[in-house]
């Protein structure tokens, strides 16, 4: 039994001793990596193998790279993450190492192109969308940027939307980082009407147009002085009005489309002017023209703020109430012209007197009972009325008018019927005129009646 037991033990003793001499001799003394050095692309894989002398060892190494930005490794994979340059290392136990060079370079576009290159939109209409397409699929910056040459005709968003703002001309350009391009030409037109159409504008001095139903006989037709209303291709173009007074002209095509364009600012009816009046009571400052026809100076100033289209001050009367200045508003509207001229319950001093301008009032559009409106006034009475004037002839010789009943009504069954330019007296609601003009239906020029203000 004790010679078995020692045989053992001798024999265990002897495996343990066969299996260390074993592992010392299957450490490698050395390492390389196979290949040593490596260029790949951005977003790119390579596979870098570890050799071991002496050969078959089935050692691991630890893998690093020195610039993680650029390309990083593990388990012997190397990816490419940014162009630039990187060391991956292969470190064995004992720090036996290898090293392998990497270069990583961006995978550069070898193509982009659009879907359109040539598109016509239509202004006031939807636009379409430009789609670029990059190869190769894996180029490192495929991010589109988008352009428009003339974003007053044409506009393009980050996603390639071009939409349509103006007529004319626009190249929409597709860029890459690395300086590749493709462009798609848009024009921007207005689309024809498909039948014929009439049409009448308002407009101030801008040039502008409008797209019509013509025949290619037309191309070339033109209206107005000097031609400034043309038509072309299905489009009416109108210049901007530099004569400094107001015009207006009539384009008919062959197709019975017809176009009037009508131009008038405030500027254009500024100029001195007489007031003419077959009703008016000269009491002072008043010069008689024949029997029963008064005349007197004023004239029309453009203020600030000469918007049309509503009650803006745009004008002031200069001249008319004494030396009084009264705001006025042209307004076009597509009954015609008019002048709305502001009276004022207010108190103003006028050459050394206190004086105010009040409407007369009428309870029917037709001349009937006449009062003061209000009976009594002071400051709590300002911003009272507007009246309007019919500009009759504001494209020849300009002349003002008094507009029929619905352009006199201030307030409900009341109807301005003229003015009086008064003096305060003692007592509130008393007053001393100054003069007056009533217009007694007469709401025309004619031998018996009526006012107009005529310009010089």
């Amino acid at each position: 039994m004790k010679i078995n037991r020692i045989f053992a033990f001798a024999a265990i003793l002897g495996a343990i001793s066969f299996n260390s001499c074993k592992d010392d001799d299957s450490l490698p003394s050395g390492i390389s990596l196979d290949p040593s050095s490596i260029q790949i692309y951005v977003g790119q894989t390579a596979t870098l193998t570890p050799k071991f002398t002496p050969g078959g060892s089935t050692a691991t190494p630890t893998w690093t790279s020195s610039n993680e930005n650029v390309a990083t490794v593990k388990g012997g994979y190397v990816s490419g993450i940014a162009a630039g340059t990187a060391t991956i290392t292969a470190t064995l136990e004992g720090g036996i190492s290898s090293t392998c060079s990497v270069t990583v370079s961006n995978v550069a576009a070898s193509s982009l192109t659009l879907n359109e290159t040539a598109a016509t939109l239509y202004e006031n209409e939807s636009g379409i969308q430009l789609v670029a397409t990059v190869e190769p699929y894996n180029v490192t910056f495929p991010e589109v940027s988008w352009t428009s040459s003339a974003p007053s005709v044409a506009t393009v968003d980050d996603k390639g939307n071009v939409s349509p703002v103006s007529i004319g001309e626009a190249v929409i350009t597709a860029s890459l980082a690395d300086g590749m391009k493709a462009s798609c030409n848009v024009k921007v037109t207005l689309r024809a009407p498909t039948k014929p159409e009439t049409l009448t504008f308002w407009k101030s001095d801008e040039a502008g147009y409008r797209g019509l139903f013509g025949a290619a006989s037309d191309n070339g037709k033109s209206a107005g002085d000097g031609g400034w209303l043309t038509y072309s291709d299905g489009i009416v173009r109108w210049t901007a009005n530099a004569t400094g007074k107001p015009r207006r002209a009539t384009l008919t095509l062959s197709t019975g489309s017809e176009i009037t364009i009508l131009q008038i600012d405030a500027k254009d009816i500024a100029g001195n002017y007489i007031l003419y009046s077959n009703a008016f009571k000269g009491l002072s400052n008043t010069k008689q023209l024949g029997t029963r026809r008064h005349a007197t100076t004023m004239k029309i100033e453009v203020a600030d703020g000469s918007d049309l289209n509503g009650h803006p001050h745009n004008l002031d009367i200069v001249g008319m109430y004494l030396e009084a200045k009264c705001p006025a508003s042209l307004v076009v509207t597509e009954d015609g012209v008019k002048v709305y001229t502001y009276l004022s319950l207010d108190f103003q001093t006028v050459t050394g007197a206190e004086v105010a301008i009040i409407p007369e009032m009428t309870n029917s559009v037709t001349y009937g009972t006449g009062y003061f409106a209000p009976l009594t006034f002071g400051p709590e009475g300002c911003d009272y009325c507007w009246i309007g004037w019919d500009l009759t002839d504001a494209f020849t010789a300009p002349k003002i008018t008094m507009g029929p009943g619905e352009d006199r009504q201030i307030v409900s069954d009341r109807y301005f019927c003229g003015f009086s330019v008064v003096k305060k007296g003692y007592a509130e609601g008393s007053y001393t005129t100054i003069y007056q003009l009533n217009y007694n239906n007469m709401w025309t020029w004619s031998a018996s009646g009526g006012a107009f203000f005529e310009k010089q």
